[in-house]
């Protein structure tokens, strides 16, 4: 059941600050482990949905970024430097 008014909440629909501070969750630690907790902590099934919900976010989120990095930025710096290589010398 919900947790009633007076009573504290024991979950939180949203990451944790330690989680977010380099847009998306600290891999140094087991991510995986830490995202059931927040979600076991939820008051109910509708904030566990919610919990569920944000962590399956902050893996996309992560996705995009390595995906941005493999699939965008290095072969980018790649071909850059692929032409500044085999530009002739101007004199």
């Amino acid at each position: 059941m919900n947790a009633r008014p007076s009573e504290p909440r024991h979950w939180q629909a949203a990451a944790e600050p330690s989680d977010y501070y380099t847009g998306g969750p600290t891999w140094a630690s087991d991510p995986a482990g830490h995202a059931l907790l927040r979600i076991n902590r939820a008051g109910g099934p509708a904030e566990a949905t919610a919990q569920a919900a944000t962590e399956a976010v902050l893996v996309l989120h992560s996705i995009r970024r390595i995906l941005l990095w493999t699939a965008v930025l290095l072969p980018l710096a790649v071909v850059l430097g692929a032409l500044l290589l085999s530009m002739e010398p101007t004199r």
